[in-house]
């Protein structure tokens, strides 16, 4: 049993909420199966993020809560580093190389409200968390395109 199916049982709601683990693209999963949507730590992984937002419209349902959260990429290499001093000084040289690696593969703030207006999803709302992270919430909108746009 992986961690998030024991927060699941512990959280008592096993009636509500399912744990999958699969991988992007076309998910083996119903069209519009779900009510929410959540996501940490996934895009910047991404080489083409349209493939996650595509995704997201694929699967939500019409109206699915959505709280997506991920890295956003700093101003400089050397704000990345110095990012990756304030938060992981003290962790294992990989470590800390991939902490920076993935600072420099995420996405802008600019980006990512680009990636979420032009596939239909301007509704949502996109800001800044903290000094590294992004945040995307809200609502799928009703009648949002469910397949890529040309």
């Amino acid at each position: 049993m992986n961690l998030a199916q024991q927060a699941v049982i512990a959280a008592g709601v096993t009636d509500r909420v399912q744990v999958r683990r699969a991988r992007l693209p076309m998910l083996p999963l119903p069209l519009q199966s779900f009510d929410a949507v959540v996501s940490n730590s996934l895009v910047h992984h991404m080489p083409d993020p349209f493939v996650f937002w595509n995704e997201l419209v694929r699967l939500g349902k019409p109206g699915a809560t959505v709280l997506i959260m991920d890295l956003f990429r700093p101003e400089s290499p050397e704000r990345a580093r110095a990012i990756v001093e304030s938060y992981a000084a003290q962790e294992a040289p990989v470590l800390k190389e991939d902490f920076y690696n993935s600072l420099c593969a995420a996405f802008t703030l600019r980006e990512v409200r680009s990636q979420i207006r032009s596939r239909g999803l301007g509704g949502l709302v996109c800001e800044l968390a903290s000094d590294r992270h992004w945040v995307v919430w809200g609502h799928l909108p009703r009648g949002v395109q469910k397949t890529p746009p040309p």
